[in-house]
């Protein structure tokens, strides 16, 4: 009697919103049908494991559903004969070396690697027809072009998130909105003067009230930051809720929300820092060489400048220059500059990091 073949089907994204579109189950599919062409049966369950992970990131044993499979696989030896993929860039996005560690890990353990397009071929004895056999003499003949693909796939990476950062970055430079609008804002699509959509912030209706009233109560200098936070909290401000997530790969589903908080004093001050609230954008880019963003928005902030800069006393101080320039100094100690420079007119808070119209000095 002719013994089962099993072997592991193993699909891969980079993201849960990938979850919702054709890319899984075009995998998936895929899988099943090459599986059912070289009657082989899926293990475990007859399914096909799907693993959310970035394919750009290193160490692929740090894959929750990978490392299972390899646990799996080690728990019954000798049972499983093949691991399949969809496609060489479905393994790693990280080039050949990444995948051949993939692969040798994979035949170290009697598995061998195979994809949906068959690329990937059996190993073959160089020697066969003298009768004997070496490490060396057992190889792939598709191994160069496997190579060839997994670097392929690690330049093509690199290729499209040149092109993404290269558009985020001269938009966040142009002060329009990426990611998730903030605190006390909502996201809005515009119409820029190039002609291309974009995104920018708009007064959220409710939480732009809590914000507004930070700043407010701060520069009325009657309350202390705790009793501020209580005031916000008793007008009815509650942090944004969260989606709260449960399971991996196909498995990875919402299960819950967690409800908002009230405000505590460490995230008002936060709040009254950053200068998104006053329309000046800050970012920073980068990981080796970084670059600081320092913009003016394309939209208004919650509150003007003028408010920025006197509810922050000095902490965060932002001065706009000419050409539509930012610059911003923190903890600026404006009582030493005008204690030092201008002891008799208490009246002029500012002299000294106001520029004047006429001169600018």
């Amino acid at each position: 009697m002719k013994s089962s073949l099993y072997a592991i089907g193993y699909a891969r994204i980079s993201d849960p919103t990938q979850l919702k579109g054709d890319g899984i189950d075009n995998q998936v599919k895929a899988i099943e049908r090459f599986a059912k062409d070289q009657n082989m049966i899926l293990f475990p369950n007859g399914e096909v494991s799907v693993e959310v992970f970035s394919g750009r990131k290193t160490d692929v044993s740090h894959r929750p559903v990978y490392s299972n499979l390899i646990e799996l696989i080690k728990k019954n030896p000798g049972k499983v004969k093949y691991f399949i993929i969809n496609r060489i860039d479905r393994s790693t996005r990280q080039g050949s070396g990444e995948y051949l560690f993939i692969k040798n890990q994979l035949a170290s353990l009697g598995v061998e690697l195979r994809d949906t397009q068959n690329i990937i071929q059996p190993l073959s004895n160089t020697l066969e027809h003298l009768g004997i056999s070496f490490p060396w003499s057992n190889k792939s003949s598709s191994t160069t072009t496997e190579v060839i693909l997994a670097e392929i796939a690690k330049e093509d990476i690199t290729n499209i998130l040149t092109r993404t950062v290269n558009t985020s970055f001269s938009r966040a430079s142009s002060g329009y909105k990426l990611r998730e609008a903030h605190f006390g804002y909502k996201n809005a699509v515009v119409v820029a003067e190039d002609g291309k959509q974009k995104t920018i912030q708009v007064p959220d209706e409710k939480e732009s009230v809590f914000i507004r009233s930070i700043f407010d109560k701060t520069i009325e200098g009657v309350m202390t930051d705790k009793e501020i936070a209580d005031y916000v909290n008793s007008i009815g401000y509650a942090s944004r809720e969260r989606k709260m997530w449960s399971g991996s790969g196909s498995e990875r589903k919402i299960v819950g929300t967690k409800k908002g908080r009230k405000l505590e004093v460490k995230q008002l001050q936060k709040y009254r820092k950053n200068p998104i609230y006053c329309g000046v954008n800050v970012e920073n880019w980068g990981h080796i060489q970084k670059a600081r963003i320092v913009t003016k928005t394309q939209y208004r902030g919650l509150v003007t400048m003028e408010k920025f800069n006197i509810a922050n006393k000095g902490k965060v101080y932002i001065e706009e220059l000419p050409e539509n320039k930012i610059k911003i100094f923190y903890n600026l100690d404006l009582e030493k500059i005008l204690k030092r420079r201008h002891k008799f007119r208490k009246d002029y808070v500012f002299k000294n990091v106001v520029l004047c119209d006429l001169c600018k000095k």
